[in-house]
């Protein structure tokens, strides 16, 4: 059964339980007290005729009770009051009765005593009697006085409020049940859309969200369900932007190996299928080295990345000053001859940093920088020390980076000039080895464009807070 359906069940079978039993009552309630009325206005009647019998007995002159039978006939000839019928007995024998519904009035003078009355209501060919029977003496005789009460319209009264309570339940009901499948229908409707959103999300539909339709506990589950959708869809999407870079990652890392791989075996099969000089051996072998060192660099850097994504580092107290003038003296021949100055300007300080870690970061930063120059220029870093380690800015006077590359430029086998780094002997790892390093330092590596020329990255090296 759908919850709605048993929203609906539940509240049909509450209402039905309480205005049915509030009907019952209030009917009950109404009959019981006409019904009272009715018989003090038949006990005062009947107390006035007894009581009227009496005086005439103990004013009558008579030896025998006489007067007292043609009192009461004389009552009846005049009307009665209410009452259906009346009837004098000595207890074994009808002394008088007034009409022929007496023969309807039940032997009750057994259980009558002088100064006692009974009541019974009992029902006869559709109608309802009301007897009281009393008793008083008259001429030395105990007699019995029965008086017949025609009830009936109080039971007919009944009958019809519960007729018409019944056609008014009928329609409250009815309109009770419209209602509440109305109220239903509208209250299960948020759950209603957000189980449609769920299957609509299950095939695939990651864009679908739940309608928010109020503040209360059905509305924040809405609200959960979307936030739970909104983290869904981006792991979704992490996942596939993770399965995109690895697929990307092979195909770069394909293509690496294809064109060293291209050469080696080209030049190994010319020197093994050809009679060569000398001079062409040297040359063929030099390709041979210079493309198993490519090879070999390449191999290297992977497994620097590799290293640093799955163990977890040491770092000592050193003076990120010192590593800097180091990667200087290192770098500075080679500068030379391109005819490149490298300015340097170092805070002293120390703090807690993997050292061969940070020197592979700078050599390749400075390296890249040296690649971005077309020609003689200057190279500025500097170091400043921080509360959490350090911050080391490179900037150099060379091409810049486009904006529509800056996001991507650290991603594994990527180049913003494929054919001059490649022919500069680059691979393409050298900024995602230097993110990595930034990363296992709690820090981040940022690129930016300078307004006059050139490009400057900023690495920070939060060493001190590992």
């Amino acid at each position: 059964m759908k919850f709605r359906n048993k929203i609906l069940v539940c509240a049909i079978l509450f209402f039905s339980f309480f205005f049915g039993i509030g009907g019952s009552i209030l009917i009950s309630a109404s009959f019981r007290s006409n019904l009272s009325r009715e018989k003090q206005a038949a006990v005062n009647s009947y107390q006035m005729v007894l009581n009227m019998m009496r005086v005439v007995n103990s004013v009558s002159t008579q030896s025998d009770y006489t007067d007292v039978v043609n009192t009461l006939k004389q009552l009846a000839d005049n009307g009665g009051g209410s009452w259906a019928a009346l009837r004098l007995t000595d207890g074994s024998n009808v002394i008088y009765k007034s009409a022929p519904e007496a023969a309807f009035i039940k032997e009750l003078a057994s259980q009558t005593e002088e100064g006692r009355s009974v009541l019974q209501i009992f029902q006869e060919d559709n109608v309802y009697y009301l007897q009281i029977t009393g008793a008083l003496e008259a001429g030395n005789k105990m007699l019995y006085l029965d008086g017949l009460y025609d009830v009936t319209g109080i039971y007919d009264a009944r009958n019809a409020q519960q007729a018409i309570y019944r056609y008014v339940f009928g329609i409250a009901l009815g309109s009770a049940f419209l209602v509440f499948w109305l109220m239903a229908r509208f209250l299960t409707r948020p759950l209603r859309e957000l189980s449609e959103a769920a299957r609509e999300i299950t095939e695939g539909n990651l864009t679908r969200r739940a309608v928010i339709y109020s503040n209360d506990e059905v509305g924040s589950l809405a609200g959960d369900f979307n936030r739970m959708t909104e983290k869904l869809s981006e792991h979704i999407e992490k996942l596939e932007d993770t399965m995109e870079r690895q697929e990307s990652f092979m195909g770069s890392f394909a293509h690496e190996l294809k064109t060293p791989m291209t050469s080696i075996i080209g030049y190994a099969d010319l020197i093994r299928s050809q009679d060569l000089t000398r001079e062409e051996q040297r040359e063929a072998a030099n390709y041979i080295f210079s493309e198993g060192k490519r090879l070999e660099n390449l191999s290297l850097k992977l497994l620097d990345l590799l290293v640093l994504k799955h163990e977890r580092i040491q770092t000592v107290c050193c003076a990120p000053a010192n590593l800097v003038k180091e990667a200087v003296s290192i770098l500075e021949p080679g500068f030379q001859k391109a005819g490149i100055r490298i300015l340097e300007e170092c805070q002293p300080g120390e703090c807690r940093l993997e050292p061969s870690l940070v020197m592979s970061l700078l050599l390749n930063l400075l390296d890249n920088a040296k690649k971005a120059m077309d020609g003689p220029g200057t190279i500025r870093i500097r170091s400043v020390m921080t509360p959490e380690g350090c911050r080391i800015r490179i900037e150099d006077e060379g091409r810049g980076i486009p904006p529509e590359e800056m996001e991507k430029i650290t991603e594994a086998f990527y180049r913003v000039d494929k054919s001059r780094s490649r022919a500069q002997g680059g691979a393409g790892l050298g900024l995602a080895l230097c993110r990595e390093i930034a990363a296992v330092h709690h820090g981040s590596i940022t690129f930016e464009n300078l307004p006059e020329k050139g490009t400057a990255v900023t690495a920070e090296l939060r060493g001190n807070t590992i």
